[in-house]
């Protein structure tokens, strides 16, 4: 997160800021976060219910209590969020010492200003800004007037640099552990869309599983029909000649046929991609 002030209050000031513009957007606090079984307020929850207790565990300071996460979420993290800010802008502050038996101790300005993971902080708030805003990476991006009218937030090179640029700062903060988890999660529906339509086509993942491993495309051919003309069903042979493997597939048109053939052919090959099976032999 560079352009952040490394004074404790001035750098507290400016991440806290950011995050509630955030939660200033958000939309849907319960839907789900990046962060498994959480939800969008539980990220709230996280900042605001966990840290006092441990401010106060390791220097006595008790923060006041503020709203309820479950009831206004806002109002919680502001409540939190100014409480804090507080104790940093105290020059009493300064003077006292956070000691903790997991770390060493430190001033409770560097305490109060980031948890203890490094970069935890970070990753929680460019987690949250993309799932619990509601928000998809094109419509946060700060474009141009004119690219902006001109369609730029659906631009497929453009939205192609900001998630690489997105990822890069969260790998940077946080980790390559915190970046899989966040990429896992903020694209799993598009993963999960990918998968369904892939499974809608028999066809084209026979034929990218034959390509992958070098085998020639099958081939398919109409071996029979059967009904009247309006009504017909077609038998449909796939088939691989380099491998001396066919299946066939029925259905109410031709292509229906070619699909419950390829898919056929398909199970018949993974089932043979084994050790000790034909293809390994």
């Amino acid at each position: 997160m560079s352009g952040i002030p490394q004074d404790p209050p001035a750098r507290h000031r400016a991440i806290a800021g950011r995050f509630t513009e955030v939660t200033l957007g958000a939309q849907e606090w319960d839907a789900p976060s990046p962060v498994e079984e959480w939800k969008a307020r539980d990220v709230v929850r996280h900042l605001v219910e966990w840290f006092p207790a441990f401010l106060e565990g390791g220097s006595g300071i008790r923060l006041p209590g503020g709203p309820s996460v479950d009831d206004d979420p806002v109002s919680a993290w502001r409540s939190h969020a100014d409480a804090v800010q507080g104790l940093l802008d105290d020059p009493a502050t300064a003077g006292r010492t956070f000691t903790n038996p997991h770390k060493i101790s430190q001033e409770v300005p560097s305490t109060a200003t980031l948890p203890p993971a490094e970069g935890e902080w970070a990753s929680e708030v460019l987690a949250f800004e993309v799932t619990a805003a509601g928000a998809r990476v094109g419509r946060r991006l700060r474009l141009s007037p004119g690219e902006s009218k001109s369609g730029g937030r659906d631009k497929e090179n453009i939205l192609s640099d900001a998630c690489e640029a997105l990822m890069a700062a969260v790998f940077i903060d946080a980790g390559l552990d915190a970046a899989r988890i966040f990429f896992n999660r903020a694209w799993e529906a598009e993963f999960d869309s990918v998968a369904r339509a892939r499974a809608k086509e028999p066809k084209t993942e026979l034929q990218e599983w034959l390509q992958a491993r070098r085998i020639p495309v099958p081939t398919y051919r109409i071996v029979g029909t059967t009904g009247q003309a309006h009504a017909q069903t077609f038998e449909v042979e796939c088939s691989i000649p380099s491998l001396s493997l066919a299946e066939a597939g029925r259905g109410r048109s031709r292509r229906i046929a070619e699909q419950e053939a390829a898919r056929r052919l398909l199970d018949a090959l993974k089932a043979s991609d084994r050790p000790g099976g034909p293809l390994r032999s």
